[in-house]
Order: structure tokens, then C-alpha cells, then sequence
């Protein structure tokens, strides 16, 4: 799933109140990019991960090997989920902060 959306955060294009005249196209391919700093397979992703994985597995262990084996999936998969969607939206954030920066009215 992080695959599946990574970069497409910073491909985000903020609602402006005003017409896109050639500054705000230029502005907003110059802070695109800045997005893509943030990577989504970071420290924070990874130690999430190996926890999720964890709990999972001693949930699962309860219930033998292959119960195991599915809760450390199943669990690294929500987390993996659930922080791809902060990322997303962390890149996102990035870009509206930029665009409004450059003096753009950015309403959504």
C-alpha cells in the first residue's frame, strides 16, 4: 500500500480562489517537489511496522504458528495503512504550505 502511494502527495494541486495564471503554475511545480523530501518509508514508518508485526504475532501466537504467521501480517498491513495515509497527507500539507507562502490564497 506505501508503494501504491508514494509521491502522490506531493502531485497534490491546492483549490486557489484566484484565476492560474503563469506564477501560481510556476510556483506550485517549484513546491511540488519539495514533498518528495518527506519520505514515506522513514525511521517512524519502519519502527511502526516491526511493532504491528510484533503484536500480531504474539496475538496470533495464542492460536498456533499459521495464526501467527497471519496476525504479524495483518497487523504490519493496518499499520503500514494507517501511516501511509499521515504521510500522504503530511506531503499534501506541504505543498499548500508552499503555494500559500508564495502569497496564493489556497482554499482547499
Amino acid at each position: 500500500m506505501v508503494a501504491a502511494c508514494a509521491g502522490s502527495g506531493g502531485l497534490y494541486e491546492p483549490i486557489v480562489d484566484s484565476p492560474k495564471a503563469v506564477k501560481y503554475t510556476d510556483d506550485l511545480s517549484s513546491c511540488q517537489p519539495l514533498s518528495d523530501e518527506r519520505e514515506y518509508i522513514n525511521g517512524d514508518v519502519k519502527s511502526q511496522l516491526l511493532a504491528g508485526a510484533e503484536v500480531g504475532a504474539i496475538a496470533g501466537s495464542i492460536a498456533g504458528l499459521e495464526s501467527a504467521v497471519v496476525g504479524a501480517i495483518v497487523a504490519s498491513a493496518a499499520r503500514d495503512g494507517s501511516r501511509a495515509l499521515e504521510e500522504y497527507n503530511e506531503t499534501k500539507s506541504i505543498v499548500i504550505k508552499c503555494v500559500k507562502g508564495r502569497g496564493h490564497n489556497v482554499v482547499g
